[in-house]
């Protein structure tokens, strides 16, 4: 990687950055939760739920994304030429 690093950006960076692989460390939630006592966290599958449409099931294709940013853009579903 280092020597990609004067002709790609990327892995000058991933040099930089190769000491977190190296080195054990973890993030603790002490300052987080002092400054708010209070916090509940929401459950996981509420949070991926509220993320997909209503109509999706597990048995089903999924519409394409064209598909389903047309929807919440007011436009009809007629197939776009080309895709």
């Amino acid at each position: 990687m280092r020597l990609l690093g004067p002709f790609w950006e990327l892995a000058r960076e991933m040099h930089e950055m190769r000491y977190l692989y190296e080195m054990p460390h973890q993030i603790g939630a002490a300052k987080f939760d002092q400054l708010l006592p209070d916090f509940v966290p929401t459950a996981l599958k509420d949070v991926m739920l509220a993320g997909l449409p209503a109509d999706i099931h597990p048995d089903k294709a999924v519409r394409t994304a064209i598909h389903i940013s047309n929807r919440y853009a007011g436009v009809n579903d007629a197939p776009i030429r080309g895709w």
